[in-house]
């Protein structure tokens, strides 16, 4: 039997304690309760409760209890709706740039076979992992000092002083791979506060485009091409989304970061790079491994000021929910460059020198970017080194 309200049962009482027949009551009901309720269903409900005693009181907090379930019942489908309806956004998005990605006719290119070692040489290289750390590039920004053109600049810097420091180490080093983090604050995003389009030069989705056009041309493909190994580690920030507010479900699917390196993996797909790889962490972090070792890699924005004890933090906090032993965190957010303990805490910089919110604050970034070097080894870690790149 169908529930009724206390309204509904008190309702049928009065009319039928008022000596109206079982027709009347029926049709009255249905009429004030806009129902379909049958004459057995309402006599039966009536001498279910016919020695209850429902006063007003009741009825007012029964009311009272589901407009409160009401109320909070259309904030969750408010809120479930404007979700998915990003997720569909973006879903959108990327299948879009898969349709559009499958009907070009990509430029097939000649991937290079890297040197092996001359018979000459008997003695086996130890291998070399070459880690680019790559953040904060903030597409899309427009400063003083910075803007667009900058920001492909110090991509195709990037590139170039990567190739050329694997050049450099392959006389000592059998290079095993280049392992690309791509951390997070790829794009400015224009409508994050009620201000960020002022502090823009392009909409978001022009921001998107420019950053797949970049990473892919200026960076990826030129690395890609050297025939080593490249895998690409893709995470998001807290730039990379449409608003402030920040989505704690599956955020590295729902920022526009996902679209971006969905578009990367298609193109790296069609132009027959199959030494690139794609790893895209559905959380805010991911821990990696080289030669054995652990590695923590997120942007850093649940960090206050990214100081070496909220690392140390971190890393202990990380190390006990994934059960692994963390040699070290690699992070952005801060544009701020420092290496210590022998790799252990490495925040990455920011081509940008001179952002709205930075100067505000008082803070003045040095422009410059990140390469890491691992080595396979017995010491305690197989980091070997870093390099800071200059982008000034």
């Amino acid at each position: 039997m169908a529930a009724y309200s206390d309204l509904q049962v008190k309702y049928i009482k009065e009319l039928r304690d008022s000596g109206r027949s079982w027709e009347d009551v029926t049709k009255a009901f249905n009429d004030r309760f806009d129902d379909n309720k049958t004459f057995n269903a309402i006599r039966k409900t009536y001498k279910r409760f016919e020695d209850s005693n429902i006063d007003d009181d009741s009825i007012i907090k029964s009311l009272e209890k589901s407009r409160r379930a009401e109320v909070a019942n259309r904030k969750l489908r408010k809120e479930q709706n404007v979700l998915l309806d990003k997720q569909l956004a973006l879903q959108d998005v990327i299948d879009t740039v898969k349709d559009l990605i499958s009907t070009l006719q990509v430029k097939k290119f000649n991937i290079a076979k890297p040197k092996k070692s001359t018979k000459k040489n008997k003695k086996k290289k130890p291998k070399m992992v070459i880690e680019p750390l790559i953040s904060d590039i903030h597409y899309g920004l427009k400063t003083k000092t910075y803007n667009a053109g900058k920001a492909r600049t110090a991509m195709k810097k990037m590139a170039q002083l990567s190739i050329e420091e694997m050049e450099r180490y392959s006389k000592s080093y059998t290079i095993e791979k280049f392992n690309i983090l791509l951390n997070g604050d790829l794009i400015q995003s224009a409508t994050m506060h009620k201000d960020s389009g002022k502090a823009c030069e392009m909409t978001n989705a022009q921001q998107i485009a420019l950053a797949i056009e970049s990473l892919f041309n200026d960076f990826i493909l030129p690395i890609a091409l050297t025939g080593h190994k490249v895998d690409i580690i893709g995470m998001c920030g807290n730039h990379d989304r449409e608003s402030v507010d920040r989505p704690t479900v599956d955020p590295g699917i729902t920022y526009f970061t996902y679209a971006i390196y969905k578009a990367l993996e298609q193109l790296a797909i069609h132009a027959g790079l199959k030494n690139v790889n794609f790893n895209i962490p559905t959380e805010s972090y991911l821990v990696y491994e080289i030669f054995g070792s652990h590695f923590l890699l997120e942007h850093g924005d649940s960090m206050r000021q990214g100081t070496l004890k909220e690392l140390e933090t971190q890393i202990n906090k990380r190390s006990v929910q994934c059960d692994k032993l963390i040699k070290g965190i690699r992070v952005g957010h801060f544009h701020n460059d420092t290496v210590a303990n022998i790799g252990r805490y490495i925040k990455n910089g920011s081509p940008v020198s001179d952002d709205h919110y930075g100067n505000m604050l008082g803070y003045k970034s040095r422009p410059c970017q990140l390469i890491n070097y691992y080595v396979e080894t017995d010491r305690d870690t197989p980091y070997y080194h870093t390099l800071v790149v200059n982008l000034e």
